[in-house]
């Protein structure tokens, strides 16, 4: 019964884990809540809904942009320096990495159509998300050796030594390719010794998530405030992971083992958004917001190959390209609400909350109709919904402004009770035709993770460490 469940949980890690195919995990990676913004967003940790006037404000609330009361252009650049730590039986390892980019430009052109009443039109591109990360994992692994899955797969679903790849293990079968398990004496064997081994994994992604969106937004009574923006969102992600075993025991045929996994993906989408904002007199301002689902088209294509390298010299190779594969996602609607206070002109206090039932994510592929419906299996059986919080404040000074903030976003994961962090400050300058904010903001995730089948081996216990120093310019037009 225990090589069964060892078997099932090894298929299931082979499946999930493969870095070309998709997987519940990207779904969750691409509806993840906007990190980026304005330095003035940022600085308050994004608690922005019933504030508005900000261009990063129209991403979460379009209502915000009928608060302006002039028309204005803006742009934000920033620069991301991430650390992450790794630990794996006893043994740490540190990877990071820097970069800076542009972040958002934005216009808004305000019109007057009564005393009491006017219309704002805006047009804003702005990176909400940046998937810049780097990891290394790195230890000395006197237990098993990834082999010991892929042997185990093989003898589970090919026990008359039948092709590998035909039965579905195409990583066994390429480890079969170069030596690293054979078929002998009617079993699966590993090639190679594996009694204490190093083992190395690096894994770096870069990409993003931007956003093209057309806002409008209209004020009545100097109380009302509704918006509604169109945007239309595009993905751009790629990985590298490199996986390594060395120092196979002596008596083998090889040394040590390099598998490398690429993969690359586009994506288009499509996305409506409405809220409204409410101003009454001394009670503060209270804001309501829905974000439709967003429809997204992807294109994905990637390789794998993997090396042994034999004790007396040589190298074996396998190679397998994965060719262009087209599937879409629709995710889950958002529903949102926010509170803010003005003191007058001393300063203010916001208060955001959104939910987003992630379980209700669908996935599907014209060009392959059912092949994916693996993912909304595993989001019934392993998402939940996620709450998102972000307070913020801010302290006036004259023509300075002083600001701070929090953001908390629950698990999307049934089995994880982690809480992604971030917090942030930041500053302003502002003259009457033009103003300069900076922010800073730390975010920290922690999680674990299993380089193959859990009961195989121990867990990587990871904790990433993200900076992000952001700068704002806008002027009155």
């Amino acid at each position: 019964m225990r090589r069964l469940a060892l078997v099932l949980s090894c298929l299931a890690l082979s499946i999930s884990s493969c870095t070309y195919a998709q997987n519940y995990v990207d779904v969750i990676r691409y509806t993840r809540p906007d990190d980026l913004g304005s330095a003035r967003y940022m600085g308050m940790a994004g608690a922005f809904s019933a504030l508005g006037n900000d261009f990063g404000a129209a991403s979460i609330n379009p209502a915000g942009i009928a608060v302006y009361r002039h028309s204005e252009v803006g742009m934000t650049l920033y620069n991301r320096s991430t650390r992450t730590s790794s630990e794996y039986f006893m043994q740490s390892a540190d990877q990071g990495d820097n970069q800076f980019r542009f972040s958002q430009i934005g216009l808004v052109s305000h019109a007057n159509l009564s005393d009491k009443s006017h219309f704002n039109f805006g047009l804003r591109y702005h990176r909400s998300n940046d998937y810049g990360f780097d990891q290394r994992v790195t230890a000395r692994n006197l237990n098993t050796s990834i082999l010991d899955q892929w042997e185990i797969l093989a003898n589970a679903f090919a026990p008359n030594g039948e092709d590998l790849a035909s039965v579905g293990l195409l990583y066994e079968d390429m480890a079969d390719d170069v030596g690293l398990i054979e078929y002998q004496n009617n079993q699966w064997v590993k090639g190679a010794g594996t009694t204490s081994l190093t083992q190395d994994q690096t894994y770096s992604s870069r990409g993003g998530k931007g956003v093209f969106g057309i806002d409008f937004g209209y004020q009545t009574e100097n109380r009302w405030n509704i918006g509604g923006s169109i945007e239309i969102p595009t993905l751009s992600y790629e990985t590298t992971e490199t996986y390594t075993e060395s120092d196979y025991d002596a008596g083998s045929n090889y040394s040590r083992m390099e598998w490398v996994n690429r993969y690359q993906l586009q994506g288009v989408g499509v996305q409506i958004k409405f809220g409204v904002l409410f101003t009454p007199e001394d009670y503060g301002r209270f804001a309501a917001y829905i974000h439709t689902p967003t429809w997204w088209s992807m294109t994905q294509e990637g390789d794998s190959e993997m090396r042994s390298f034999a004790n007396g010299g040589g190298t074996q190779t396998s190679y397998q390209p994965f060719n262009q594969f087209q599937w879409e996602l629709q995710t889950p609607l958002r529903v949102g609400a926010g509170y803010a206070y003005v003191f007058e002109k001393k300063g203010l206090l916001s208060i955001d909350y959104s939910y987003q039932a992630m379980q209700n994510a669908e996935a599907s592929s014209n060009e392959f109709p059912g092949s994916v419906d693996y993912i909304n299996d595993d989001l019934e059986a392993e998402v939940q919904g996620w709450h998102d919080v972000r307070i913020g404040a801010e302290m006036r000074v004259d023509k300075w402004f002083f600001r701070g903030g929090v953001h908390f976003t629950t698990t999307p994961f049934q089995n994880s009770d982690e809480v992604a962090r971030q917090y942030a400050g930041g500053f302003g300058f502002k003259e009457n035709l033009w103003g300069i904010d900076f922010a800073y903001s730390l975010r920290t995730r922690q999680n674990s993770f299993y380089l193959y089948a859990p009961e195989l081996t121990d867990p990587v216990d990871r904790t990433s460490f993200g900076h992000f120093i952001t700068g704002t310019v806008y002027f009155r037009i």
